[in-house]
C-alpha cells in the first residue's frame, strides 16, 4: 500500500508540475512568433517541469511519513482540480472569442462593408 500511495503521489506531482509549467510558459510568451512549433515548445517546457516535479516527489517520499503523503495526495488532488477548472475556463473563453470574431467578420461581409474603404 505504501508503494501505491507513493506512485500516486509521484504521478500527481508530475501532472501538476507539467500543467503548471505549460501554463507558465504559455502566459510568459515562450512560444510567441514560433508558428506551428509553438505547441511543441509549450509541451516541451511542460514536460521538463514535470520531470522536475517527479524528482521533487521522489526526494519528498524519502523524507515523509505515510500520513503526510496521504495529506499531500489530497492536497495535490485539489490542486489538479483547480488547474483543470482553470484550463476549462481558458478554453471556453478562447472559443467564445473565436465565435465572436467569426460572427463579426460574417456580418461585415454580408453587408458589403470593407474594413479599409480608402485602399
Amino acid at each position: 500500500m505504501r508503494f501505491l500511495r507513493g506512485f500516486i503521489f509521484c504521478l500527481m506531482c508530475f501532472c501538476a508540475a507539467t500543467i503548471c509549467g505549460a501554463i507558465a510558459s504559455s502566459l510568459l510568451g515562450a512560444a510567441d512568433g514560433q508558428g506551428l512549433a509553438a505547441g511543441a515548445i509549450i509541451v516541451g517546457y511542460g514536460l521538463m517541469t514535470g520531470m522536475v516535479g517527479i524528482l521533487i516527489a521522489l526526494f519528498a517520499l524519502k523524507h515523509l511519513s505515510v500520513p503526510a503523503v496521504k495529506k499531500l495526495n489530497i492536497l495535490l488532488a485539489i490542486v489538479l482540480l483547480i488547474l483543470a477548472a482553470f484550463i476549462a475556463y481558458r478554453v471556453n473563453e478562447k472559443s467564445k472569442e473565436k465565435q465572436l470574431q467569426a460572427s463579426n467578420n460574417m456580418g461585415a461581409s454580408k453587408l458589403g462593408c470593407h474594413t479599409r474603404p480608402w485602399t
